[in-house]
């Protein structure tokens, strides 16, 4: 059972990332952010609840659901923090779903340009198998799939330029501001 809520901007073309409040989702977000930013897309911050391995606990409406209010209150804090220092006016959209992490990943990915995940191992691991939600989501979503690790160090999966439909032409990670090979983009 998912249940999602979002509020934000209109449809300009997106790049989706997951936010879970960890330090690989944080440097992911920062990532996904100057992507928006560069690109002229919107930026739409996934955040699931309850979190990956947890126990899936559905929503009563009007009811206190304390999993729903901390990821809530994750993703408003990693907003807050990644947004203080810029002065761009990237659109946001914030999503909050209950739902097991991958399917809702899966589901906010279909028409994105890319998907941002963070991970909790280095970007040099590169030849380990797959695990986690990376590993349930990319043989499942059809845009380019980057991974932020907790260095800030990018690795690009899956498809990394495809057409958007015509809304702001090729959305290519290629971008000289974008480093999908490297770090966190660097600030302009």
């Amino acid at each position: 059972m998912e249940q999602r809520t979002s509020e934000g901007a209109a449809d300009c073309g997106r790049v989706v990332v997951a936010v879970s409040g960890s330090r690989g989702s944080a440097h992911a977000l920062a990532w996904a952010l100057r992507a928006a930013e560069v690109s002229g897309r919107e930026l739409e911050v996934v955040t699931v609840w309850p979190g990956q391995g947890e126990v899936l606990v559905g929503e009563a409406p009007g009811h206190y659901s304390l999993p729903r209010h901390l990821a809530a209150r994750a993703q408003a804090r990693a907003l807050a923090e990644a947004t203080a220092a810029r002065a761009g006016a990237v659109p946001v959209r914030r999503v909050l779903a209950n739902g097991r992490v991958a399917d809702v990943l899966v589901d906010a990915s279909d028409g994105a340009d890319v998907l941002v995940l963070g991970t909790h191992r280095s970007a040099s691991a590169a030849g380990a198998p797959e695990r986690g939600v990376a590993a349930a989501v990319l043989p499942r979503v059809a845009c380019a799939v980057v991974e932020v690790d907790p260095t800030g160090a990018a690795r690009v999966r899956g498809e990394v330029a495809r057409a958007d439909r015509g809304r702001r032409g090729p959305f290519t990670l290629a971008h000289p501001a974008v480093a999908p090979m490297g770090g966190v983009p660097p600030r302009a």
